[in-house]
Protein backbone atom coordinates (compact mmCIF):
# COMPACT_ATOMS: atom_id res chain seq x y z
CA UNK A 1 0.00 0.00 0.00
CA UNK A 2 1.67 3.25 -0.86
CA UNK A 3 1.25 5.72 2.05
CA UNK A 4 -0.47 8.66 -0.33
CA UNK A 5 -3.19 6.29 -0.11
CA UNK A 6 -4.39 8.25 3.20
CA UNK A 7 -5.23 10.83 0.79
CA UNK A 8 -7.77 9.22 -1.02
CA UNK A 9 -9.80 10.47 1.25
CA UNK A 10 -10.26 14.00 0.77
CA UNK A 11 -11.32 14.92 4.11
CA UNK A 12 -7.32 14.04 4.67
CA UNK A 13 -6.74 17.13 2.34
CA UNK A 14 -8.88 19.48 3.93
CA UNK A 15 -7.69 18.89 7.28
CA UNK A 16 -4.61 19.35 6.01
CA UNK A 17 -5.10 22.35 4.36
CA UNK A 18 -6.89 23.81 7.51
CA UNK A 19 -4.21 22.91 9.66
CA UNK A 20 -1.69 24.78 7.34
CA UNK A 21 -4.05 28.04 7.48
CA UNK A 22 -5.14 28.12 10.93
CA UNK A 23 -2.00 26.51 12.79
CA UNK A 24 -3.53 25.78 16.05
CA UNK A 25 -7.15 24.56 16.07
CA UNK A 26 -9.36 22.67 18.71
CA UNK A 27 -10.73 19.25 17.34
CA UNK A 28 -14.64 20.65 17.26
CA UNK A 29 -13.49 23.71 15.69
CA UNK A 30 -12.30 22.04 12.92
CA UNK A 31 -14.91 20.05 12.25
CA UNK A 32 -17.37 22.71 12.31
CA UNK A 33 -14.87 24.08 9.50
CA UNK A 34 -15.09 20.78 7.11
CA UNK A 35 -19.22 20.85 8.15
CA UNK A 36 -18.45 16.96 8.99
CA UNK A 37 -19.29 14.97 12.11
CA UNK A 38 -16.79 14.82 15.05
CA UNK A 39 -16.81 10.88 14.75
CA UNK A 40 -15.42 11.20 10.87
CA UNK A 41 -13.03 13.73 11.65
CA UNK A 42 -11.60 12.54 14.42
CA UNK A 43 -11.25 8.97 12.70
CA UNK A 44 -9.27 10.87 10.39
CA UNK A 45 -7.86 12.62 12.56
CA UNK A 46 -6.17 9.56 14.05
CA UNK A 47 -5.34 8.50 10.63
CA UNK A 48 -3.21 11.42 10.31
CA UNK A 49 -1.37 10.98 13.86
CA UNK A 50 -0.57 7.47 12.88
CA UNK A 51 1.22 8.98 10.29
CA UNK A 52 3.21 11.72 11.89
CA UNK A 53 1.68 14.49 9.88
CA UNK A 54 -0.88 16.03 12.63
CA UNK A 55 -0.05 15.97 16.63
CA UNK A 56 -2.70 16.67 19.55
CA UNK A 57 -2.32 17.91 22.79
CA UNK A 58 -4.80 18.54 25.16
CA UNK A 59 -6.41 21.50 26.76
CA UNK A 60 -5.15 21.74 30.77
CA UNK A 61 -7.84 23.46 32.03
CA UNK A 62 -10.82 21.53 29.79
CA UNK A 63 -8.98 18.07 29.15
CA UNK A 64 -11.17 16.49 26.86
CA UNK A 65 -10.40 19.31 24.65
CA UNK A 66 -7.50 18.49 21.98
CA UNK A 67 -5.99 21.37 19.80
CA UNK A 68 -4.39 19.72 16.68
CA UNK A 69 -1.90 21.40 14.65
CA UNK A 70 0.80 20.18 11.82
CA UNK A 71 3.97 18.34 12.72
CA UNK A 72 7.10 19.16 10.83
CA UNK A 73 6.40 16.96 8.34
CA UNK A 74 3.09 17.49 7.89
CA UNK A 75 3.38 21.23 7.02
CA UNK A 76 5.97 19.77 4.38
CA UNK A 77 2.88 17.53 3.06
CA UNK A 78 0.16 20.07 3.44
CA UNK A 79 2.55 23.14 1.83
CA UNK A 80 2.68 20.25 -1.24
CA UNK A 81 -1.05 19.95 -1.23
CA UNK A 82 -1.72 23.72 -1.16
CA UNK A 83 0.72 23.78 -4.50
CA UNK A 84 -1.61 21.55 -5.80
CA UNK A 85 -5.09 23.12 -5.19
CA UNK A 86 -3.30 26.10 -6.51
CA UNK A 87 -2.57 24.62 -9.66
CA UNK A 88 -6.42 22.97 -10.30
CA UNK A 89 -7.68 26.42 -8.76
CA UNK A 90 -5.31 27.79 -12.41
CA UNK A 91 -3.15 29.89 -10.35
CA UNK A 92 -0.29 27.86 -10.99
CA UNK A 93 0.31 28.74 -14.42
Amino acid sequence: MYRAQLFEDTQAIGIMLVLLKEGRIFTTELSSRLAKGAGTTISRVRSLVAEDLIMEERETEFPRRKFLELTPKGRAVAEKLAEIEEILNGGGE
